[in-house]
């Protein structure tokens, strides 16, 4: 199991390199949902142009 362990935070790592850091992901996948859109244009600026494309390709699914 120790293994697979490993196999998953290695992913888990390389996910969160590739979304350029699971703050910013996770700030603008949850923050409008949880505190408004108010939050969303607070990170807008923050956040990396890949992860803005990203947002807005989850907002209009």
């Amino acid at each position: 199991p120790l293994r697979k362990i490993c196999r998953c935070m290695l992913l888990l790592l390389l996910l969160a390199l590739f979304l350029g850091g699971h703050t910013n992901f996770l700030k603008h996948k949850w923050g409008p949902k949880l505190k408004g859109e108010n939050t969303w244009e607070r990170t807008k600026s923050s956040t990396p142009l890949f992860d803005q494309e990203l947002y807005w390709r989850w907002q209009n699914t």
